[in-house]
């Protein structure tokens, strides 16, 4: 009686000092019988939350790793779709895909999707950054180098062909040379192998 109220009971609601009370996980209980009983439920409920609660972070979890996977399979098999699609038409020879026959440098790409598609099965999300990278800078050379070498069709086609009546016949068909709709899946395979990796490495640092 003689001691200083600590706090009260939340289950009797009666003030008592800091020896006559046991802290629980959010509040003070005496110790009456009864009131801890509550504060055992109150233990157990919240065991109970932690475990609910885990098991939401567990199942979040596993569909975000899912979706991952998800990313990268479908990155590595448009990548590798996408080295026989046609990546370029040229008039009379007809659409030229990034394989080309094992000539171009759709091979690389080639490598780098199975590449992929084997790190994406055993789960080596880091590895994946190197091949996406890897992937869009092939292609960035490939774009590139083909754009200089169309360059300089044209200007040695001007140059050559200055007095030429067929210069204008031999302009529109370089003209009619188009860059195809395989650049558009190989681009995409490479951001999503990318994608794939960005999102495992962000997500569990």
């Amino acid at each position: 009686p003689d001691n200083k109220a600590l706090s009260f009971c939340h289950s009797c609601g009666h003030f008592f000092c800091k020896d006559c009370l046991q802290e629980g996980i959010e509040f003070y209980y005496c110790k009456k019988e009864s009131c801890q009983q509550q504060l055992q439920e109150e233990k157990l409920q919240k065991a109970e939350n932690s475990i609910i609660t885990n098991k939401k972070s567990i199942t979040n979890q596993y569909k975000f790793m899912e979706k991952i996977f998800i990313l990268g399979i479908i990155g590595s098999i448009l990548l590798f779709i996408g080295v026989f699609t046609p990546i370029v038409s040229i008039p009379i020879m007809g659409n030229i895909n990034y394989f080309n026959n094992g000539k171009g440098d759709g091979v690389i790409i080639l490598a780098i999707s199975i590449l992929s598609f084997i790190l994406v099965l055993f789960k080596k999300y880091k590895g994946l950054l190197y091949t996406g990278f890897g992937s869009l800078a092939v292609l960035i050379f490939t774009f590139v180098n083909f754009q200089i070498k169309m360059n300089e069709i044209t200007s040695q086609m001007n140059s050559e062909l200055a007095d030429n009546p067929f210069k204008e016949l031999a302009n529109t068909a370089i003209s009619s040379i188009q860059l195809q709709w395989g650049w558009a899946l190989l681009v995409i395979g490479s951001i999503l192998i990318i994608t794939s990796s960005k999102l495992k490495n962000e997500k569990f640092i």
